[in-house]
C-alpha cells in the first residue's frame, strides 16, 4: 500500500456497513506512515506491542472504535465521528 499523500489534518475514512477490517487496517497504516510514527511508538503510546498494531493494520484483529480513537491519539490526532444526512432523512448510504 502507497502512504496517502494528503496533509495530516485532512485524513478521513468514510465507514459503511460491511467495511472490512482489513480496509479499516489500510487506513490506519497509512495514517501512521503520514504521521511519520512507527508501530513500536504507537504501540507504547497506547501500552501495547507493536505485534497488536501490526494485527491491526493486516486486517487480522478488527479493532473496536475505543482502539481505534487510542490509536488516533497515540499520533498526535482527534477522532472525529460525523452523520450526515439528506433532506429525506437518510443517510448517505441511503438508510433511513
Amino acid at each position: 500500500m502507497t502512504t496517502p499523500t494528503v496533509p495530516r489534518e485532512a485524513l478521513s475514512l468514510e465507514v459503511k456497513p460491511g467495511m472490512t477490517p482489513k480496509k479499516i487496517g489500510e487506513f490506519l497504516r497509512g495514517a501512521r506512515q503520514v504521521a511519520g510514527k512507527t508501530q513500536v511508538e504507537v504501540g507504547k503510546k497506547m501500552g501495547v506491542v507493536a505485534n497488536h498494531i501490526a494485527r491491526f493494520e493486516s486486517g487480522k484483529v478488527e479493532p473496536m472504535m475505543s482502539t481505534i480513537a487510542k490509536f488516533v491519539k497515540a499520533l498526535g490526532g482527534t477522532l472525529v465521528i460525523r452523520v450526515e444526512w439528506d433532506r429525506q432523512g437518510r443517510s448517505k448510504d441511503g438508510e433511513k
